[in-house]
């Protein structure tokens, strides 16, 4: 295991650097208005002066902050994790999600506005399919592997449910997770978040129809790895390629070790960056992109190769993605993920994945842009602020 692995996993270290060092950004742009805004997201984006292309929260959070500057507060920026004190009585507004946010509903003094943006689905939603997950792993290795779960703070279901608008990456399946705590359903915006377009390829003659990818973040058994893993275990005829932060979970790999040493045809790259050569090549080879995460916002990686690869989305409706060409599982079973992969490799001929792989790449630039996600957020403060004016 890495160095930043280990200290990702320590509780106490990485509760001590989330707390003390990164917790807070105060008054990002130096401004002296009379209003102030509290973000409820990550410091990261305004600590690190480098523009980072690892995840499009990066445009997410700077897009957000700019907004509110526009409207004339000044923006103070918490991690979403940060479980100290916190003064609200000096804020108007709070956007975001998280403790920062959930936590001003117990400490209520006075009445502030909330603005709550869900990069996942319900938490009440995401905890119980996590365990779910984690359970199923269980009774299978008997290992039980909470670190490989998404498991979110109770607290951050409070926020969700009782902010006073609600704006959510993700369909309309993401959205069904929040309607049963959202009393006023005009309240809830949908929003498509933002990829990042570095590697699009153009010549997609190299696509082999036996190449399958996995790619995503941490949270393993969460996203089903275990079951593709399985999957392809079976199957040598196939080749499954998985990116991720993989070394950060070893006490996944070891519970899989045997099945991996004797899978030939399974290939762990770990983390790689969307601008590096091996990333590109993925993108030139494999012809499909499998998740079947047990619950996601909208899965900003599948996005991400999609929009770079034209790769085909085999995924679950968990995803929180609509598609125009692949498969999307209602039920996620072993066998009916099994009978995907297997269907997508008998059913598409290379022509047809040439086809699809470029529509694939059309659709994503014109759906989820980050011009397009500037626009689309802009339009959804305008809408917020015009209500809470009236």
């Amino acid at each position: 295991m890495n160095i930043k692995a280990f200290l990702k996993r320590n509780y106490l270290i990485k509760n001590i650097y989330v707390n003390i060092l990164t917790y807070k950004c105060k008054n990002i742009y130096k401004t002296n208005y009379t209003k102030r805004a509290l973000l409820s997201y990550s410091t990261a984006p305004f600590i690190k002066k480098k523009k980072m292309y690892i995840h499009p929260n990066y445009v997410e959070n700077h897009t957000i902050a700019e907004i509110l500057h526009r409207y004339g507060y000044i923006v103070d920026v918490y991690n979403n994790t940060f479980s100290g004190k916190i003064n609200y009585k000096k804020y108007d507004i709070i956007v975001g999600e998280g403790l920062p946010i959930s936590n001003y509903f117990f400490y209520k003094e006075h009445y502030i506005l909330t603005v709550y943006y869900a990069t996942g689905s319900h938490p009440f939603y995401n905890n119980i399919q996590s365990y779910k997950s984690l359970f199923a792993f269980y009774k299978k290795y008997k290992y039980f592997i909470q670190s490989s779960s998404r498991l979110i703070d109770f607290k951050w279901g409070i926020g969700a449910s009782l902010s006073d608008y609600l704006i959510l990456l993700g369909n309309d399946n993401t959205k069904k997770t929040f309607e049963h705590y959202i009393e006023d359903k005009s309240k809830i915006f949908n929003l498509n978040p933002p990829y990042y377009k570095t590697n699009v390829i153009s010549d997609f003659s190299r696509k082999d129809k036996n190449k399958f990818l996995w790619f995503g973040s941490f949270g393993l058994i969460h996203k089903d790895l275990n079951t593709i893993i399985e999957i392809f275990s079976k199957h040598n005829e196939y080749e499954l390629h998985i990116c991720g932060y993989i070394s950060g979970e070893i006490e996944f790999i070891n519970a899989i070790n045997d099945i991996l040493i004797k899978s030939k045809n399974i290939h762990i790259h770990g983390f790689l960056s969307i601008q590096s050569d091996d990333f590109k090549k993925l993108m030139e080879e494999c012809s499909f992109v499998v998740l079947t995460s047990c619950s996601e916002g909208c899965a900003t990686s599948v996005i991400t190769v999609m929009g770079n690869g034209g790769l085909i989305p085999l995924i679950s409706r968990q995803c929180g993605l609509d598609i125009i060409n692949g498969t999307m599982l209602h039920e996620t079973t072993q066998e009916q993920i099994e009978y995907m992969i297997k269907n997508a490799n008998n059913a598409y001929s290379e022509d047809m994945i040439r086809k699809f792989s470029e529509e694939n790449i059309k659709y994503i630039e014109k759906m989820f842009s980050i011009d397009l996600y500037k626009r689309n957020i802009g339009d959804i403060f305008n809408n917020i602020f015009s209500k809470n004016k009236q």
